[in-house]
């Protein structure tokens, strides 16, 4: 079954009147549970028991997303309610608003459109070093062919000998 996150798809879920299902329990329980919360550090729609979760201390720094919320707080900050998402941090792998980046000063930020030109490169250069180590894994394969018909021929070789 298909689930939807709020990001990607709460036009679509406006519009159709879809149910979202609860991402945990549908992977761990085997469970199909209404979703009513979206964890954007999870990647995860949560149910109200696992939305109840992520409100303790221990996952504070979550930016979750109330899924009955009108279309436009998706690209709102939880945090600083009235803001605007537009930065990508590159060490958390989240988005974040102008005044978050205050908290994260360490941090590499991007503006909002530059992590999909920073994933292509990286699939890029991820392709082209795959590609290289397939091609010497060919070489070796060949290689190593080519060195068994030599044993096998020795082999014969020697057993002929022996014979």
């Amino acid at each position: 079954m298909t689930t939807y996150h709020p990001i990607e798809s709460k036009e679509e879920k406006n519009s159709k009147d879809e149910i979202i299902w609860c991402d945990y329990c549908f992977k761990k329980k085997n469970q199909t549970v209404a979703a009513i919360s979206y964890c954007q550090d999870c990647n995860e729609n949560q149910c109200e028991e696992c939305d109840s979760i992520h409100r303790s201390p221990r996952f504070s720094d979550h930016v979750r997303t109330n899924l009955n919320q009108n279309n436009n707080s998706a690209d709102k900050c939880l945090i600083h309610q009235n803001s605007k998402l537009t930065r990508y941090c590159k060490n958390c792998q989240k988005l974040i608003c102008d005044k978050c980046v205050f908290g994260h000063s360490n941090h590499e930020t991007i503006s909002f459109d530059q992590p999909i030109d920073f994933y292509k490169e990286l699939i890029r250069e991820q392709k082209n070093c795959t590609q290289n180590h397939f091609q010497r894994i060919n070489e070796n394969f060949e290689q190593l062919k080519n060195s068994e018909k030599q044993m096998n021929k020795k082999k014969e070789d020697i057993l002929n000998e022996i014979s």
